[in-house]
């Protein structure tokens, strides 16, 4: 494989798995904490990485890691509202 070729198939991997690990991390307090806490611990959990990843990104890209910080949660929240209405509207059009 070329170099190019091999920084890709890492990437992709790195990239990978670190997807399944924050979902894993996601889905923890689903496992270990009674039904009242656990949806509200993990909404916090995914607020916080989503911060984190925002932050980072912000410093590699030399930007304010703090508006990069909020710009991800923002359109984190904004992917879980467009999902929710389009889950909303699939279903809807299954059972009818």
């Amino acid at each position: 494989m070329g170099k190019i070729n091999r920084r890709a198939l890492g990437s992709g991997i790195v990239t990978a798995i670190t997807s399944a690990l924050a979902s894993l991390v996601l889905l923890f307090p689903l496992v270990l904490f009674p039904d009242t806490y656990a949806v509200t611990a993990s909404i916090v959990i995914g607020v916080v990485l989503l911060s984190l990843l925002g932050a980072f990104r912000g410093v590699t890209l030399k930007q304010s890691a703090a508006k990069s910080a909020v710009k991800m949660v923002v359109l984190g929240i904004l992917v879980i509202l467009a999902s929710k209405v389009l889950g909303s509207f699939v279903l809807k059009l299954v059972t009818q």
